[in-house]
C-alpha cells in the first residue's frame, strides 16, 4: 500500500523553469530522485529540484508508480497557466451539459498544463505533437484521444475564431470492440441475487427500457405511463427526449416500490432526498455480479446492451431498437448485430460435418 505523497510545483524563479518535490523523509524516494539527471538538493527550501519537462507530471506519477502519490500543487511562478473563462462561458451558453463541460475542461486543462503556457502562444505543430504523445501513450484509449481533438478544438474555432487544419488534428482509428452482453439466462441469475426491494427495481428498469445509468438515476414519477406501458426519458443525451418500453414486470415492482418508500420528486432518491448516486447503483451491480458468479467483464450498461440483443434476437426490427436506445444514427445500434445469437443460430461449425 502506497503511503508516501510527493507535492509537486513548477518554479520559474530567474527566469529558469524547473519542478520542485516535496516530501516527507524517506530512503526509496531519495534513491529514486538521485536517478534523475540534473537533479539538485535545495536546503534552504528542504525540496528537490529538477529540470522542467512538458509531461513531468506523467513522467513523475510513472517514476514513484508504487512508491507514492503525485500531488500538484499551483505554479510558484506569476505566470500561473488555467483555462480561460472565455472556454467554460461559451461551453455553458451553448447548453452543453455538465458532463460534457467537465470532460472538455479536463482534456483542455491537461493540453496546456502539458507546454504551461497560453493556449494562444501554440502552434498547429505544437498541437499536433501533444496529440501525438497522447497516441503513444497506450493507456490512452483512441476514444480518449478523440475526446482531446474535441476539446481543443472547441476552444481554437469557437473562442480563437481560428481554424486548425485537418492534417495537425490526427483522428485516430477506433478500437471497433464488441459490448458484452448478457444471455437472458444470465440476466435472470443476476437479478435473483437481488433481494433489496429499491435495488432491484433499479435494475429492473435498466434492463426493461435499455435506461442509461444517468437516465434512471433522473427519473421521476410522472415518467412513468402505466396506461401506455411507456417510460418518457428527458434530456438523455444530446439534450433529447424519447419514450422507451416498461414492462409490466417492471411496473409491477415499481408501484410496489412506490407505495413503500413513498419516494418524492425523484423516483430513486438518497438518503438526504437528493439524486440517487450513480455509484451507488454501480456498487449494487457489482455485488449482484459477484454473488451470480458470471464471470463476464460486465458493468450497469451491460444490462441496456443486452436490452438491444434480446430484443433483436426476438425479432424486433433495427429500426425500432434504435429509437428506443435514443441512438441518432443505425450505424451505432447496428454493432448488436454482431453479437445477436441469431445470425450464428444457423451456421454449422466445419467440424460438425466431419466423421471424426
Amino acid at each position: 500500500m502506497i503511503h508516501s505523497t510527493i507535492a509537486v510545483a513548477v518554479s520559474n524563479r530567474n527566469g529558469i523553469k524547473s519542478v520542485l518535490l516535496s516530501f516527507k523523509f524517506d530512503e526509496k524516494l531519495i534513491e529514486i530522485v538521485k536517478n534523475i539527471q540534473g537533479r539538485t538538493w535545495l536546503a534552504e527550501d528542504r525540496k528537490w529540484c529538477i529540470p522542467f519537462r512538458p509531461d513531468y507530471l506523467e513522467y513523475l506519477s510513472k517514476l514513484f508508480s508504487g512508491y507514492a502519490h503525485i500531488q500538484s500543487k499551483d505554479c510558484d511562478t506569476d505566470t500561473d497557466i488555467t483555462i480561460p473563462k472565455e472556454y467554460t462561458d461559451l461551453l455553458k451558453s451553448r447548453r452543453y451539459s455538465k458532463h460534457t463541460i467537465r470532460n472538455y475542461s479536463y482534456h483542455f486543462s491537461h493540453f496546456i498544463q502539458y507546454y504551461n503556457c497560453s493556449p494562444d502562444e501554440l502552434t498547429e505543430k505544437e498541437i499536433y505533437e501533444y496529440l501525438v504523445h497522447l497516441a503513444e501513450d497506450s493507456e490512452k484509449s483512441a476514444n480518449f484521444q478523440k475526446a482531446v481533438i474535441h476539446a481543443i478544438k472547441f476552444y481554437y474555432e469557437n473562442v480563437c475564431h481560428r481554424i486548425i487544419k485537418k492534417e495537425y488534428l490526427p483522428w485516430p482509428k477506433g478500437d471497433h470492440r464488441l459490448p458484452v452482453v448478457f444471455s437472458e439466462q444470465e440476466v435472470k441469475l443476476l437479478f435473483s441475487t437481488i433481494s433489496n426491494l429499491k435495488h432491484r427495481c433499479i435494475m429492473y428498469l435498466i434492463y426493461s427500457g435499455g435506461l442509461r445509468l444517468s437516465e434512471v438515476v433522473h427519473l421521476k414519477i410522472e415518467d412513468l405511463d402505466f396506461d401506455r406501458m411507456q417510460i418518457h426519458i428527458r434530456k438523455a443525451k444530446g439534450r433529447k427526449d424519447r419514450y422507451t418500453i416498461f414492462s409490466k414486470k417492471a411496473a409491477i415492482i415499481v408501484q410496489e416500490y412506490i407505495e413503500q418508500y413513498k419516494p418524492g420528486s425523484y423516483l430513486f432518491c438518497g438518503q438526504t432526498g437528493g439524486l440517487y448516486s450513480g455509484r451507488s447503483i454501480e456498487n449494487v451491480f457489482s455485488r449482484a455480479l459477484k454473488n451470480s458468479g458470471i464471470k463476464k467483464a460486465a458493468t450497469v450498461h451491460t444490462l441496456r446492451h443486452s436490452f438491444a440483443t434480446h430484443l433483436l434476437e426476438h425479432g424486433t426490427d433495427l429500426r425500432y431498437i434504435q429509437e428506443l436506445l435514443g441512438h441518432r444514427s443505425h450505424q451505432t445500434t447496428q454493432i448488436y448485430t454482431h453479437v445477436s445469437k441469431q445470425s450464428l443460430r444457423n451456421i454449422e461449425s466445419p467440424l460438425d460435418s466431419l466423421d471424426v
